[in-house]
C-alpha cells in the first residue's frame, strides 16, 4: 500500500462489490483521496489547509487525518464518481 497508506479498491471494475461489498456501502473511513474530497471551507480553514511539505500522494492522508481529530468523521459514498484521466 506504497509504505503508509493506498488506494483500498484500486483496479476494481466499474460495478464490482469488492471486499464485503465496501465499494457499495456508506461506511466511516480513515481517509480518502484529495481527487474526490469535498469539505465545508469552515473545517478545512480550522485544520490549516493542506500541508504543502507532504508529497502530494499523502498530503489529503494528513489532511484527512486532522479532519478526524476535530471529531469530525471522513465518509466514503458509493455514489460519487471519481475519473483520473
Amino acid at each position: 500500500m506504497g509504505g503508509v497508506a493506498g488506494h483500498a479498491h484500486k483496479r476494481l471494475d466499474r460495478g464490482e462489490a469488492g471486499y464485503f461489498a465496501r465499494t457499495v456501502l456508506h461506511q466511516e473511513v480513515s481517509a480518502v483521496t484529495g481527487a474526490c474530497l469535498m469539505v465545508r471551507k469552515e473545517t478545512y480553514l480550522a485544520v490549516g489547509g493542506f500541508e504543502e511539505n507532504l508529497p502530494v500522494a499523502f498530503n489529503d492522508i494528513d489532511f484527512c487525518l486532522k479532519v478526524r481529530k476535530l471529531g469530525l468523521r471522513n465518509i466514503y459514498t458509493p455514489y460519487a464518481e471519481c475519473l483520473h484521466p
